[in-house]
């Protein structure tokens, strides 16, 4: 019981850890200045060793002249001089591994400050827009609601109600984002990621039907993970919602989540646009948007798959796109099982 609870502990540390993007960062960095210290230290003995090693045996073949009494000096000074080198490079290697944490830290300071300070102003600006947002779309709605107001007005009157909706989730995602960081401090508890799927799959169901869109729903396992189910829900919602948008009338989209071991394996896959070569390692960044959808309405923030990727590697699960322009995409979600 003791030893399961120490995994837990660790594996909640793990978790924490592979959120934390500037200490990987920091480790990352430690790692490289190391090995380039670990190398000169290297060459450095190497070249030492040989040449004392060559010292050695010219000074011995000078006083020692039977031969086995100088092999056996020689031999118990090399293996000094080894043993001295090789503690003397770990005491090194210690300290300087020390040395290179603290200098990766040092490094990474100021680039961390600028995005703290760029995600608090994000943060701020999103919260400061959502009331004068909230006020133009309660003018719109009455607007919309006198009577005798002439068809020109109303149609311009639904048309910036539209935009105003639009910039309204736009923010949602911005303040989304700005606090994700956070989310692992949010309820997590264990989540039936099945049930989340149907229920957000029969939500789109009206959308797909609206584009004559075959939605599929094949096998879904049963299993539990340990996320947040609002988060959890917004990222399906997000990925269906793209998938939706990109597929052309009549297309298929196909879902389904299977068992592998001890984690569970998500699968949305489309007939849709589909995502150029040059484009797809892009897609996962915010505000991020390809060249084909620039040009449609439908197009979006360029926020989507920027929250979808948070929400993922905040569960500790993998998310891996692959797509061809014309053929459809699919989006794999990994996650890890707890039940």
């Amino acid at each position: 019981m003791m030893a399961k609870n120490y995994s837990k502990q660790f594996m909640a540390w793990v978790t924490g850890s592979k959120n934390k993007l500037f200490f990987w960062a920091q480790l990352k960095l430690t790692f490289f200045y190391s090995m380039i210290i670990i190398a000169i230290l290297v060459v450095s003995s190497l070249g030492l060793y040989v040449s004392l090693k060559k010292n050695i045996k010219e000074t011995y073949n000078d006083k020692i002249k039977d031969h086995i009494l100088r092999q056996e000096a020689i031999q118990v000074t090399n293996d000094r001089i080894v043993n001295d080198l090789i503690l003397g490079n770990a005491v090194l290697i210690v300290f300087s591994g020390g040395l290179s944490f603290f200098l990766a830290s040092k490094n990474l300071r100021p680039i961390k400050k600028v995005l703290e300070k760029q995600k608090r102003f994000t943060a701020d600006a999103s919260h400061d827009l959502r009331t004068p947002l909230a006020i133009m779309k309660t003018d719109c709605e009455l607007s919309l609601k006198k009577k005798g107001i002439s068809k020109d007005f109303k149609d311009l009157a639904q048309s910036n109600l539209e935009e105003i909706d639009r910039m309204s989730a736009m923010v949602d995602q911005l303040l989304f984002l700005s606090r994700n960081n956070g989310i692992l401090n949010q309820q997590m508890e264990p989540i039936h990621l099945g049930k989340v799927m149907d229920e957000i799959v029969l939500s789109c169901g009206s959308l797909a039907q609206n584009k004559n869109i075959s939605l599929t729903v094949g096998e879904i396992a049963s299993g539990s993970i340990n996320g947040n189910r609002l988060n959890l829900e917004k990222m399906f919602l997000n990925i269906m919602k793209n998938a939706i948008d990109y597929t052309p009338d009549g297309g298929k989209i196909e879902v389904s989540a299977k068992k592998n071991k001890d984690k569970i394996e998500v699968s949305i896959k489309d007939t849709g646009i589909g995502i150029d070569p040059e484009d797809l390692p892009h897609v996962t960044e915010a505000f991020y948007k390809a060249d084909k959808v620039r040009g449609q309405e439908n197009g979006g923030s360029g926020l989507g798959l920027s929250i979808v990727n948070e929400i993922v590697r905040n569960h500790g699960g993998t998310l891996h796109i692959e797509s061809k322009p014309n053929q459809g995409t699919s989006v794999s979600l990994t996650f890890p099982l707890t039940g």
